[in-house]
């Protein structure tokens, strides 16, 4: 354990304030395994400056979004750590008599303090509604009593309300000394790293549904997605997805939409929410990072499962006519920004888009920006979208197909992180890209193409980037040539589509760290060295 770090009492008296002045612990995992070794590369020091992250909405101005959220996977991996928690619990005055319940307290209190250690800034989101706490390991009535406990102290307090119908969840800073840096966790049996959420719809102008489902409906289902997340969180608590100031991201979950396992699906993780830049900077086993980003993901995938074969070119959106008549380099790329907003708009919205997308207010301004003034644009959304489908016929079938693209795309990714995963190489998805070491680039980029080939027949484009030796980005285009193969053209599931976009707040999906078959123990360690296996 880091010296620096302070031992903090986890024991409350009455009246009596917890200490202020430790470092904030970061979690790591001591793994037994892992398949391949990573070796170190030299890359110059920098600070990814991890601070409060914001949003500027037009109904409520700058928000801040929380690090992370609270998740119900955690239990003490030690007595030390039991009888910690548990006494904690008593000076809170939310000890229940029944063993049983007493199991669930500390396991609610676990699930706090490891959120705490993975927030930089203390900033947590904690769901306890009755609909986000069904089932085990503990329901709404503990993690209410355990939160009123917290703020009776003073040590939680709420930095932002929420408000359910724009999708804002309440945000809390925590006081950090909570977490005592010697506990340590493991995850319970009770956690699963896949969710099936239910179907979104508008009720009086509100925004209702997209809560998590029992599993129960899902079994005989859902193990096989499970069983992939459990191997890949486990490789990622070997080897953490790191910044140079020691802060890891680690782990991850699944989340299906609509009720079912065929409609959403993506992967989700902590680092997702930080700007390209900076999760350049992360670095896994010690060593640097790379991006590889699948061009105009959603575009291909439409194309094969409308029947239109591959894209004619690896940059679609410069192909439309209101873009590719533009000669000023500058304005060209915003139209082209935009072009690529509305083409997302219109599949998320299953070829209903008539209009722009709403006005937003943008960060440092006091007034909501339409669409059309932010891109400068002339004339209203069809004419836009008439050129876009002329450019690009096999939209106007969105409608009629009703394929949900977002699992296409996810399948994709899945598929391409468990066949790396084989190969002894650890990666970490942002939607539509996948993060690797750097010098495994051209063996991700093969398995990506190989997966792509098979789930669509041909390979889009794909954009590599990663920082020199100087810090500076480096940016590349792969474009593998070849026909479409019969594959691509077979896969037509039909499902519903829905990604239920929230227009105005970005809410941050949140993630879950490992689960173990044997239990790896969760203890604070900014150690910067690389995994040597």
């Amino acid at each position: 354990m880091a010296t620096s770090h302070r031992r903090c009492s986890a024991f409350l008296q009455q009246g009596e304030q917890l200490h202020m002045n430790i470092q904030v612990p970061h979690n790591d995992y001591l793994a037994e395994e892992a398949a391949s070794k990573v070796a170190e590369q030299s890359l110059p020091h920098v600070n990814t400056g991890f601070v409060s992250r914001t949003k500027v909405t037009l109904e409520y101005g700058e928000l801040k979004l929380a690090q992370t959220f609270v998740r119900r996977q955690w239990e003490p991996a030690d007595e030390n750590t039991w009888a910690g928690l548990l006494e904690f619990a008593k000076a809170l005055g939310v000890v229940p008599l029944k063993p049983t319940s007493q199991k669930k307290v500390v396991r609610c209190l676990s699930d706090l303090c490891m959120a705490v250690r993975r927030s930089p800034d203390g900033l947590i989101a904690w769901q306890t509604g009755s609909a986000e706490l069904i089932g085990p390991p503990y329901g709404q009535e503990i993690a209410m009593q355990v939160k009123k406990g917290l703020e009776d102290k003073g040590l939680i307090t709420v930095e932002q309300k929420s408000a359910k119908s724009k999708e804002l969840a309440r945000i809390y800073q925590v006081d950090r000394s909570i977490c005592s840096p010697d506990y340590k966790f493991k995850q319970h049996k009770d956690w699963h790293p896949v969710e099936v959420r239910s179907p979104k719809t508008k009720v009086g102008g509100k925004t209702v549904g997209g809560s998590p489902l029992g599993r129960a409906r899902f079994v005989g289902q859902i193990e096989p997605f499970e069983q992939q997340m459990y191997r890949l969180n486990k490789a990622m608590g070997a080897y953490p997805l790191r910044s140079d100031d020691g802060h890891a991201f680690i782990g991850c979950r699944r989340i299906f939409n609509n009720g079912s396992l065929l409609s959403g699906g993506r992967v989700y993780g902590d680092w997702q929410g930080l700007p390209e830049v900076q999760r350049l900077q992360l670095r896994i086993g010690g060593e640097p990072v790379c991006e590889i980003d699948i061009k105009a993901c959603y575009l291909a995938i439409a194309y094969i499962q409308f029947g239109k074969g591959k894209l004619p070119e690896d940059d679609p959106y410069s192909s439309v006519r209101f873009v590719k008549e533009c000669c000023e380099p500058e304005r060209r790329m915003q139209l082209r920004t935009a072009c690529k907003l509305l083409v997302v708009a219109y599949l998320g919205k299953q070829g209903e888009l008539t209009k722009y997308p709403r006005a937003k207010k943008h960060k440092g301004g006091d007034r909501a920006i339409s669409f059309k003034t932010r891109f400068d644009l002339d004339h209203n959304a069809d004419f836009y979208m008439n050129q876009i489908k002329e450019a690009h016929p096999a939209l106007v079938a969105q409608k009629a197909y009703g394929d949900d693209l977002m699992y296409r795309e996810s399948s994709i990714v899945v598929d391409a992180m468990m066949t790396l995963l084989g190969l002894g190489v650890i990666s970490y998805p942002v939607h539509d890209c996948l993060i690797v070491p750097l010098s495994y680039k051209e063996k991700a980029v093969e398995v990506l193409s190989d997966t792509m080939r098979d789930h669509l027949g041909f390979v889009p484009a794909m954009d590599v980037a990663y920082l020199d030796h100087h810090g500076q980005k480096v940016e590349t285009t792969i474009s593998v040539q070849g026909e479409v193969g019969p594959q691509g053209r077979q896969q037509h599931s039909r499902v519903i589509l829905d990604w239920g976009l929230s227009e105005d707040f970005d809410l941050i999906e949140d993630w879950d760290e490992v689960r173990e078959n044997t239990e790896y123990l969760v203890t604070p360690n900014t150690s910067q060295e690389p995994i040597r296996l």
